[in-house]
This record gives C-alpha cells, sequence and structure tokens, in this order.
C-alpha cells in the first residue's frame, strides 16, 4: 500500500488536490456549515483515513473512504486537507 507523499512532513497538512495516489488522514475541512455537511454524510471527516485511487489529470479525484468509492470535483477536494499516514501511526 502507497503511503502517501514522501516530500512533505507527515505532520503537515495540506490539500487533496496536492497528494499522489496513496493512504492520508483528513485534517480538515475548509469551508462552511453546508460544505462540511455535504462531507460528513459521505464518510469524509477529519480524523478518519482516505485512500485516494486516482488524480484523474484534469477531471475529479476518486477517493475510497469506508469502502466507498466517492468522485470529487477539484474545488471540493482543494478545501480537504489531509496529512500523510505515517504521522496517525506515530502520534497513536
Amino acid at each position: 500500500m502507497h503511503q502517501g507523499r514522501k516530500d512533505i512532513a507527515p505532520d503537515k497538512a495540506f490539500p487533496l488536490t496536492m497528494a499522489s495516489p496513496g493512504t492520508y488522514e483528513v485534517a480538515d475541512l475548509r469551508g462552511g456549515r453546508e460544505f462540511t455537511g455535504k462531507l460528513l454524510s459521505m464518510g469524509v471527516q477529519a480524523g478518519k483515513r482516505l485512500e485516494l485511487i486516482t488524480t484523474g489529470g484534469c477531471g475529479p479525484l476518486m477517493v475510497n473512504v469506508e469502502g466507498s468509492r466517492i468522485a470529487l470535483g477539484r474545488g471540493i477536494a482543494h478545501r480537504i486537507l489531509v496529512r500523510n499516514e505515517l504521522s496517525r501511526r506515530n502520534s497513536a
């Protein structure tokens, strides 16, 4: 299993649009109540594991959250901050 970007420090959060395919921890959701509510209904929330499957070039990003595949537009994905999965194991 790919463990995310190696060039970003494990404790630093960055937009999902900057991620390479791999497994990440959701660090924060940057948006209002409606945005956050929409993502929560899809299982995306801070502290959850998210697997980025494809970055899609110019199209949507495909992610796996708790066994469900979700297509996220780049605008939404840019407002989801993630950190490398490695930092989750190091802090546990």
